[in-house]
């Protein structure tokens, strides 16, 4: 419960004295962002979207598989596993870099916490700090809105003012589940 909090307050504090401070953003600049060959338009026309893999700020992001599990009130859930390589010139994690979603027909699929019988997920990773260069395997879990649809994993820039953020997405078919 207490580690909830802290996640929690550390999540939510520095959203709250960013919403505070005045931004001036100069538009006729783009940051730069490296794409691998697996970036498509979406049908939107959004040119940000990578599939499956790609390169957000100075983070290299792989959606590498799904699991089906439960959580800790025996509800079913999704652990989604992840390669989180930072790129960048300080030490960073995967919750404070990036922001991961799960949507199953459209609908915004919620954090959960596991239910600990399967030794298998490992939360711990999302919040440890990993320096330059290295590459961390990241899980995070999330409860099923049902049990058919797919889903469709979304990891985009963790704070971001670009009205096309950089995106990487992939989508599970849950008859397909390990």
């Amino acid at each position: 419960m207490k580690k909830t909090i802290l996640i929690l307050l550390a999540v939510v504090l520095p959203l709250t004295l960013i919403s505070c401070l005045e931004f001036e953003i100069d538009s006729s600049k783009d940051s730069p962002l490296a794409y691998n060959d697996t970036t498509e338009p979406d049908s939107g026309g959004k040119s940000n979207v990578m599939l499956n893999s790609g390169t957000i700020d100075d983070y290299l992001i792989i959606i590498k598989s799904m699991q089906l599990s439960t959580n800790y009130k025996d509800e079913p859930s999704v652990i989604i596993t992840y390669d989180f390589t930072n790129n960048s010139d300080e030490a960073k994690s995967f919750v404070f870099a990036v922001s991961s979603t799960v949507f199953q027909d459209g609908i915004e699929c919620e954090s959960t916490i596991s239910s600990f019988k399967d030794k298998s997920f490992n939360s711990d990773n999302q919040m440890k700090d990993i320096k330059p260069g290295a590459t961390l395997e990241v899980q995070k879990i999330y409860k099923l809105n049902n049990e058919t649809s797919d889903i469709e994993v979304e990891v985009s820039e963790w704070i971001s003012f670009s009205k096309n953020p950089a995106t990487v997405v992939r989508t599970f078919s849950l008859s397909e589940a390990n």
